[in-house]
């Protein structure tokens, strides 16, 4: 079911489904709770699945100019608190994971556990600051569609591209439909967080980090495999899958999710 909340005079958008103990999604820059769809529909029969518009993105709003990660953190919560949950495995796909260590440092208290999926815990170098500086030069210029063409394909590994053409265009699509604003928000949010590593390796609670063998844009033995992670956590690669596992390997990834729910639930 598809709701919407009240926030900061603007509204976010989510949708839940299912019953049992809540499993709250996060999709990454640029896209949408809509992309979690046809994931999780499987885990909804046996888990209460929650999946979250971030600020500007899909059909929520935009708050601030900035999409901090503390921001997209309380948008969570509060749609937590509107649901009545105290606690919940929290997934982070990308950007949404940094929103998910975000609220890892806030409240604690509201995770059973914490999926990272194709995310990690440091901040942006400068070498990448400034390619974000750059796209949002190139937003300014009105050509936000380049932005799109060039990006969205980067998310799926190379070599099976050709494979998820459906998925590409719904990505595609997803992108195109956020106001310039937007995406400049997220750019600044995601240029401004901060690097969250002790936090994760001191966590109270586990994680499963999930990573693509084929990622474009986190590498994977510099950075994927040497994120630090808490005691009794996993780790699961998916060895055809570049940013985009929900769809790349959503077979292997839901299996590493299942094993990896019952065994800390």
């Amino acid at each position: 079911m598809i709701q919407t909340i009240d926030y900061n005079k603007t509204s976010i958008r989510y949708s839940a489904k299912g019953e049992g103990v809540p499993l709250v999604f996060l999709h990454g820059y640029l896209l949408s709770l809509d992309v979690w769809l046809d994931f999780t529909s499987e885990l909804s029969h046996d888990y209460r699945v929650i999946c979250i518009d971030m600020p500007g993105h899909g059909e929520s709003g935009l708050p601030s100019e900035i999409s901090s990660m503390e921001l997209m953190a309380d948008v969570v919560k509060k749609v937590l608190d509107h649901l009545r949950i105290d606690s919940a495995v929290i997934f982070g796909h990308s950007m949404g994971g940094y929103a998910a260590l975000a609220l890892l440092g806030a409240h604690p208290e509201v995770f059973k556990a914490i999926v990272l999926f194709h995310s990690h815990t440091l901040a942006d170098s400068e070498e990448v600051k400034k390619k974000r500086d750059r796209e949002i030069k190139i937003i300014e210029k009105g050509q936000r569609k380049l932005l799109v063409v060039q990006s969205i394909p980067n998310m799926f590994a190379s070599d099976t591209l050709s494979v998820f053409d459906n998925e590409l265009k719904l990505c595609q699509n997803l992108a195109k439909k956020m106001d310039d604003q937007a995406v400049i928000a997220a750019i600044r949010g995601l240029r401004s967080r901060p690097e969250r590593s002790e936090l994760l390796r001191n966590a109270a609670v586990p994680c499963l980090n999930i990573i693509g063998r084929k990622d474009n844009f986190i590498d994977f033995e510099k950075v994927a495999m040497a994120t630090e992670l808490p005691l009794g956590s996993d780790r699961l690669i998916l060895e055809n899958a570049g940013h985009m596992g929900f769809y790349e390997d959503s077979e292997n990834a839901l299996a590493g999710i299942r094993q990896f729910l019952n065994r800390i639930l």
